[in-house]
């Protein structure tokens, strides 16, 4: 089992024409001057020893100029395993998850559900056997509790990763935790892949 962390995995959905939110990965606080995303920041660590970022601290939201900046990195650099950090622009939107699970009974599903920090305590997902078709990923955001608001920006992303599961007979478990909804499109800002 080899579990593929936020950068990698990131680069691999972007290959996959997945949209993943602009974003920089730099070592050393140095690198911050060179940065040319726009402010507000998310400042994430990155390390093999941290999977779960927010439970230890590793993530920096609204960071609004470069002082900030420096005081964020100064802050994630002192985590135990510190690698480096992937800073990204902070997106606004709806939030949810979507990923793919392997299960012993039925093989590979796709989930789709309400994302963010709170999805272990909300738990208003659903799921379906791959292959799904249009009228499958339809279904599944009619199987919600909540509105969603970009139903087309999702439904086609339920179909990529569809695809992508077919194609990659390696993926175990696939998080995308958030991608986050505006009115224009769907956008990747996390994601972990288990292979």
């Amino acid at each position: 089992m080899k579990i593929i962390l936020e950068k990698e995995a990131e680069d691999f959905l972007e290959k996959n024409q997945f949209s993943v939110v602009n974003r920089n990965f730099i070592k050393n606080k140095s690198q911050l001057r060179n940065i040319k995303l726009s402010f507000p920041w998310v400042m994430k660590v990155y390390s093999k020893k941290i999977i779960h970022k927010n439970k230890a601290n590793g993530i920096i939201l609204n960071i609004k100029n470069l002082s900030q900046a420096e005081h964020s990195f100064n802050k994630l650099s002192k985590l135990k395993g510190f690698q480096g950090t992937i800073i990204q622009e902070q997106i606004k939107g709806q939030e949810l998850i979507l990923g793919l699970k392997s299960t012993e009974d039925f093989g590979l599903s796709i989930l789709l559900g309400k994302g963010g920090t709170d999805v272990e305590k909300i738990k208003d997902i659903t799921f379906r056997i791959i292959p799904i078709n249009q009228k499958d990923a339809e279904q599944m955001i009619k199987d919600l509790k909540i509105k969603i608001n970009n139903k087309q920006a999702i439904i086609n992303n339920l179909l990529k990763l569809n695809k992508l599961a077919l194609k990659d007979k390696n993926i175990q478990e696939l998080d995308i935790n958030p991608i986050i909804l505006t009115k224009d499109k769907a956008t990747i800002v996390d994601a972990r892949i288990i292979k």
